[in-house]
């Protein structure tokens, strides 16, 4: 199922979002630089003061145990290239074992300090006679 995130998820975010980002970006080993950033950024707080913002929305998707990947939508955030909205899909988290799902259609990359990593663009097909009905 999914849901809008409420404030007594931002623990549950933010344990996968360590998760996912360290299964993502941590392949050979962990440095002080990746543990410092990871540990600031994915905190119980941080996703409060996210979900009390106006700007951004979470959604869960959530299984019966709990939580297992979430889609942040930022509003008002400028856009890399013209002529596209300024609504941004900022994050999308899922947790590792449920891949498989999303078609890799391209590749961007995460900036951190003067080193890229590659981040997949997928797509979801979504099936035609759900489409219509939505």
């Amino acid at each position: 199922m999914t849901r809008p995130a409420t404030i007594e998820d931002a623990s549950s975010l933010a344990a996968i979002s360590l998760e996912v980002w360290l299964n993502t970006y941590i392949r050979d080993g962990v440095n002080a630089f990746f543990a410092d950033y990871a540990l600031e950024q994915f905190t119980a707080a941080r996703f409060k003061d996210i979900l009390d913002q106006e700007n951004e929305n979470i959604w869960v998707s959530q299984n019966a145990v709990g939580i297992d990947g979430f889609l942040r939508m930022s509003s008002n955030s400028r856009a890399p290239v013209d002529i596209v909205s300024d609504l941004e899909i900022a994050t999308l988290y899922v947790q590792p074992r449920h891949h498989g799902r999303f078609e890799k259609v391209g590749e961007t990359h995460f900036r951190i300090g003067d080193r890229a990593y590659p981040n997949n663009i997928l797509h979801f097909r979504l099936n035609r006679s759900v489409a219509d009905n939505a």
